[in-house]
């Protein structure tokens, strides 16, 4: 769903730089809407008003929006409905040109065990919307606000395997324009980083934190202790 929206913000706005992304399970307490809006009292500015002043024509990623504090979905709701939201300090913060996409878990197993009895796609998503209204993760009107509601199936194997090799070529270039280091890899790898690191209700994140934690680190480490210099080349295996 990240990358998604990160794929947006390039076709829509030039770069995927132009994505802002907020972590909503930053957002769970009573004082995420002055850290969303800022505060007169602390003469604090909010984050997410300044970069919208800041950036107008940008994509917004609220990511896992059902974990924020309920009056932040009331926030949002009238950003949907009106195309602004007042600041702490009665400033109006212009979201009209701001393309704004939520991303949520909420029914990840319902609609993992819906996929594996082959049900229809339509039925799929109503049940998830359903799910979502009947448990009060969601109001029927905040859902309404938005254009439309997508729900990604979990990844299949070989669509797995182009997410990790996607991945290990990202973090090649990287370490070529960084540190002059050529990674090789072999099939092996890409398997042992699916069957370790992927945890369908997370998708691909989970193969994300996994490629982090295990193999960059893996590779820092070598590069720490001088087994590898610049110039010098890495090798994956299992």
């Amino acid at each position: 769903k990240t990358e998604t929206a990160k794929a947006l913000a390039r076709i829509y706005f030039g770069d995927e730089s132009k994505m802002i992304r907020l972590d909503m399970s930053e957002f769970q307490t009573p004082n995420s809407i002055d850290r969303l809006l800022g505060s007169s009292q602390l003469n604090q500015p909010g984050r997410l008003t300044t970069q919208i002043k800041d950036n107008p024509y940008s994509l917004l990623l609220l990511d896992e929006i059902e974990k924020a504090y309920p009056e932040i979905l009331d926030i949002f709701l009238q950003i949907l409905d009106e195309g602004y939201v007042n600041d702490a300090f009665g400033n109006k913060i212009n979201f009209r040109n701001t393309m704004i996409i939520a991303t949520s878990n909420a029914g990840a197993v319902l609609i993992k065990n819906m996929v594996e009895q082959k049900k229809p796609a339509d039925q799929i998503k109503q049940a998830v919307i359903d799910y979502a209204i009947e448990s009060n993760i969601f109001r029927t009107e905040f859902l309404n606000r938005f254009e439309g509601v997508i729900f990604f199936r979990p990844l299949n194997g070989n669509e797995l395997k182009s997410v990790v090799r996607l991945q290990l070529q990202k973090f090649m270039r990287k370490l070529a324009k960084e540190k002059n280091i050529e990674v090789a890899y072999d099939e092996s790898v890409v398997e042992n980083i699916i069957q370790k690191g992927y945890n369908p209700i997370f998708g691909a994140r989970s193969l994300n934190r996994y490629m982090e934690d295990e193999v960059e680190e893996l590779v820092a480490r070598q590069i720490i202790s001088g087994e590898v210099a610049q110039g010098g080349k890495v090798t994956l295996s299992v």
